[in-house]
């Protein structure tokens, strides 16, 4: 009796403890969000006050707009009367893009490690990266320069493309244990088939495309992903959120049971093959979706869960929530670092988001492992 409420007592402070770092989490995104929203090109920071009337004059032109006020006629005269308006909007929908593509890598992240019950397992790992990388060169080669434009080819062609590396991984990882889906064979896999398929893609690359204008288009596609909020692109991110994040959230307490091994859960009769089968898929959605439009930022789903598990702990709920904010909040910080590094002359240049993500996310992974010396559990 007493080692279950030193047991209960324990939980309880863990739990406050989590919810207070859980409010930290949100103050530090809010707070970054309003700088975000507030940066306006060369000229800095705009006030607080002409971000604010910006961002009301938005809110009273779209309800102009729906309810048919004659205000909505002289929507020219308001804007130009309104420093920076443009800026200032054009920042909320991206600083609101980044929030929700960062927590969609984070909770993608976070559910790979718990299918395959590993520290390592990610997208780039076991071929989902590559297979977006192959489809972006079957782009270039099919429609030249012009596939920069095509964002909803893109998406189609990504997703064929990575759920087809991702099938061949398992299928490969299957046949190396003799149909027993062993998480060490698969990864073991994604890394060698990553590997080849990355030599062959360069291959193509030199003799294949030659024009420099279409090698320049293909690096700017792995680098800075789509980079454009067009409406087919924005379809498909929604519809992403919708069919990825819905089944996750409403399986939140239940994917705990993915603490188990296989052979354990079926010792105890509970089968969890298909709620990893589902969970992966969800993911791997989530995943492509995030990867086309901002690039090569896949690094950060493996990065995230892995430093949240040791600040939050095992609990699926707690951890895919933490892995949420921390993952929108690293992607929206290094966005801002992009746009301010494109406005200040500095030796660098204009630095890609996913060379900011190694930077910024590698030493939280490294102080983890200092930090924090335990196994999976």
């Amino acid at each position: 009796m007493e080692s279950i409420l030193k047991a209960q007592t324990g939980y309880n402070i863990a739990n406050k403890r989590n919810r207070r770092i859980f409010l930290l989490f949100f103050l530090v995104l809010l707070a970054m969000f309003c700088v975000y929203v507030s940066l306006r090109g060369s000229a800095g920071l705009m006030s607080p006050v002409q971000t604010v009337k910006n961002l009301f004059l938005a809110a009273r032109l779209q309800l102009a707009e729906w309810l048919k006020w004659g205000i909505y006629d002289r929507r020219l005269e308001l804007i130009l009367a309104h420093d920076g308006y443009q800026e200032t909007l054009g920042r909320l929908q991206g600083g609101a893009l980044m929030l929700a593509l960062g927590a969609m890598l984070g909770i993608a992240g976070a559910i790979f490690q718990l299918v395959f019950r590993n520290p390592i397992a990610s997208p780039t790992i076991l071929g989902v990266s590559s297979g977006i990388r192959i489809a972006n060169v079957i782009l270039v080669l099919q429609y030249s320069s012009a596939a920069a434009y095509m964002v909803t080819r893109r998406y189609i062609y990504g997703y064929i493309g990575a759920l087809g590396m991702l099938a061949l991984v398992f299928l490969v990882g299957l046949l190396a244990g003799r149909g027993r889906a062993d998480v060490t064979d698969m990864l073991l896999s994604g890394s060698i088939i990553t590997r080849i398929v990355s030599k062959i893609v360069s291959q193509i690359q030199y003799y294949y495309i030659e024009d420099e204008t279409d090698l320049q288009i293909l690096r700017e596609m792995e680098l800075y992903g789509s980079g454009t909020s067009t409406f087919n692109g924005a379809i498909f991110m929604v519809a992403a959120l919708a069919v990825g994040f819905i089944p996750i959230f409403l399986l939140r307490n239940s994917m705990n049971l993915t603490a188990f091994s296989r052979e354990e859960a079926r010792s105890m009769g509970i089968s969890i093959g298909w709620m990893q089968l589902l969970g992966l898929l969800c993911s791997t959605i989530l995943i492509i979706a995030a990867q086309i439009y901002a690039g090569d930022v896949a690094l950060l789903a493996m990065l995230v869960p892995f430093v949240c598990r040791y600040i939050f702990g095992s609990n699926t709920r707690e951890l895919l929530l933490g892995s949420a904010m921390m993952g929108a909040g690293i992607l929206l910080l290094c966005r801002m670092v992009t746009v301010v590094t494109g406005y200040i002359n500095t030796l660098f240049g204009l630095i890609s988001l996913n060379t900011l993500v190694s930077v910024v996310a590698m030493p939280l992974m490294l102080f983890a492992m200092i930090r924090y010396r335990r196994g999976w559990d």
